[in-house]
């Protein structure tokens, strides 16, 4: 019968999943969204060099500059459709009655 208990309360403590403190939650989740922004940032860094190397002589195709370009308009649009579902969710969420 003890036996029995003990292999009951092994099982109980193996399949219980550890959960993990976080000690900052407002840390955490702003790391998370530097992350998430980095794409953004990257792409549009890529266009602003590619516009001085045109501006500059040092580019010899226009098209990869459009393009750069296009690819950091596109990483900011998305950017801002991603937060204003944020701020959609947050609207609902508080307009919510308890």
């Amino acid at each position: 019968m003890v036996q029995a208990l003990s292999s009951v309360s092994a099982l109980q403590s193996a399949a219980a999943p550890s959960i993990e403190r976080v000690q900052d939650p407002a840390s955490d989740f702003s790391s998370w969204l530097g992350q998430a922004l980095q794409p953004a940032r990257e792409a549009q860094a890529a266009a602003q060099a590619e516009s001085i190397g045109l501006l500059t002589g040092q580019a010899t195709s226009v098209h990869q500059v459009v393009l750069a370009a296009e690819k950091a308009d596109l990483a900011l649009q998305m950017t801002v459709q991603i937060r204003n579902k944020a701020l959609d969710a947050y609207n609902e969420i508080m307009r919510m009655q308890l």
